[in-house]
């Protein structure tokens, strides 16, 4: 919704992780398993990309969010740990990052991320 680099109309982004009082009402009437696939049904529409992010690859909550995602025409794209795993096989697209330690997993996704966001607003500048 800001910005990365440079000034740009703001582009529609949803964290799904953020909204504490969603998170907590999904999780208490829905189970944990399902705080992200109830707010994909909810938001996404045909033709958005939704970016799953799992060290393991193998996280049943997000897990869940793909297959919602797929189920109502979103393109579905992960960021994992070493493949093969259910994720980068259930997305579209993967990018499994051949490291052993969460952490380094971790730093690659957040770096692979922002160069996400430095082509999204070159694209538009």
């Amino acid at each position: 919704m800001g910005r990365f680099r440079t000034d740009r109309p703001p582009f529609a982004a949803i964290p799904l992780h953020a909204d504490g009082s969603t998170f907590t009402a999904i999780g208490n009437d829905f189970g944990a398993e399902e705080v992200f696939a109830r707010q994909v049904a909810g938001h996404g529409r045909p033709g958005d990309v939704l970016l799953c992010l799992s060290t393991s690859g193998a996280s049943p909550n997000v897990l869940a969010a793909a297959r919602t995602g797929r189920e109502h025409g979103l393109l579905t794209w992960a960021l994992t740990g070493p493949a093969p795993n259910p994720l980068a096989e259930l997305c579209d697209d993967a990018l499994p990052v051949p490291a052993e330690d969460s952490c380094t997993v971790q730093e690659v996704h957040l770096a692979v991320i922002h160069m996400l966001c430095d082509v999204l607003e070159e694209d538009v500048s």
